[in-house]
């Protein structure tokens, strides 16, 4: 399915995504699919990227003079601890925020065998999780050309 096909290709394109810790080193971001980590299946570091909400949907868009298929849509939840020594939890949020967003754009084109990707929603979630852990979650659309 074009839709899988994407969704992986996107975490491949995750998995490349980098942040500056707290001595200054460049160091990849940690990916996971929701399925990895939740009911403790997984130990999981942050700073983290977590694929979930994954659903395939069938709407049409038209982009500038073409109709695309919806083919799916899913959010990549971007977790970091406050309280740690290992990485400046603001400034790698906004670090990795901006490289999201980039990745995005860079991809609009499409990824996969999807023909085009939107970055649609980015909301702050620090109220849903325990005290000192921050998220951000990031909503993507992944369309075919009909």
């Amino acid at each position: 399915m074009s839709f899988d096909n994407a969704l992986q290709a996107f975490k491949t394109e995750l998995e490349k995504l980098t942040y500056t810790d707290a001595m200054g080193e460049t160091q990849k971001v940690n990916v996971y699919n929701e399925t990895e980590v939740i009911r403790g299946k997984s130990a999981w570091e942050t700073p983290a990227l977590v694929i979930r909400g994954v659903s395939i949907l069938t709407s049409p868009i038209t982009v500038g003079w073409n109709e695309f298929n919806e083919l799916g849509e899913f959010t990549v939840s971007l977790y970091l601890k406050q309280r740690t020594t290992d990485y400046n939890a603001g400034s790698v949020r906004e670090e990795i925020t901006q490289q999201i967003e980039a990745l995005a754009k860079s991809l609009k084109n499409g990824i996969g065998d999807a023909e085009y990707l939107k970055l649609t929603n980015v909301i702050e979630r620090d109220w849903v999780e325990k005290p000192g852990t921050l998220r951000r979650d990031f909503t993507f659309e992944v369309y075919k050309e009909s």
